[in-house]
């Protein structure tokens, strides 16, 4: 046996041979793991959150660069017209090319053999939008015979289009035995307002 393990083993039953010392070393040895509990603590509840909201802050800082990049490349004046006419997709430039396409449809009615009238009425719960105004139409079809299915053909065709042109909101239908001779529904489509 070496010295330093001689002196290890001598020391060692000094402790144990004298209980005010055995206690004394208990108190250390809970004290030291004491510490090292609280440090571990500390540097979860601390330094860790620290560390993990620093790579958030990191990462939205990424991305917000890489959007303010995106923006930088992207807003010239072609993508600003071409996302412009984008959004007025489906919106009636005004109100005479509105008119001209309750007329058109009017006319394909015609063609049927049916009489279509329109009105024009308050929507129930209009958009203050700046640019652009919801309009409310309610369209009265009146069959010249009880063709049903080809008069809900016909409805479908005016409220579905390439640019989703209005939206159907309400439909009604009169009849009798021999059948529905009567429709009405209502519309809702957007129409541009002049500037100024």
């Amino acid at each position: 046996m070496s010295r330093v393990q001689q002196w290890k083993r001598r020391k060692f039953d000094e402790i144990l041979s004298n209980p005010s010392r055995l206690l004394l070393t208990r108190l250390l040895v809970l004290a030291l793991l004491a510490g090292a509990v609280a440090e571990a603590w500390f540097a979860r509840t601390t330094m860790v959150e620290r560390m993990d909201w620093a790579g958030t802050q990191m990462r939205r800082l990424v991305a917000l660069e890489d959007s303010v990049e995106y923006l930088r490349t992207t807003a010239s004046p072609e993508h600003l017209d071409s996302a412009r006419m984008e959004g007025f997709r489906g919106v009636f430039e005004d109100w005479d090319s509105l008119a001209t396409w309750l007329e058109l449809q009017r006319r394909s009615a015609l063609k049927h053999g049916w009489a279509l009238e329109w009105k024009l009425t308050e929507p129930g719960n209009s958009l203050p939008l700046p640019l652009v105004r919801q309009q409310a139409i309610e369209l009265h079809l009146t069959l010249s015979e009880s063709d049903f299915q080809r008069g809900l053909s016909f409805i479908r065709s005016t409220t579905e289009s390439d640019t989703k042109r209005s939206s159907l909101v309400g439909l009604q239908g009169i009849g009798d035995d021999r059948g529905v001779t009567e429709l009405t529904w209502t519309l809702l489509v957007w129409v541009r307002l002049p500037r100024g």
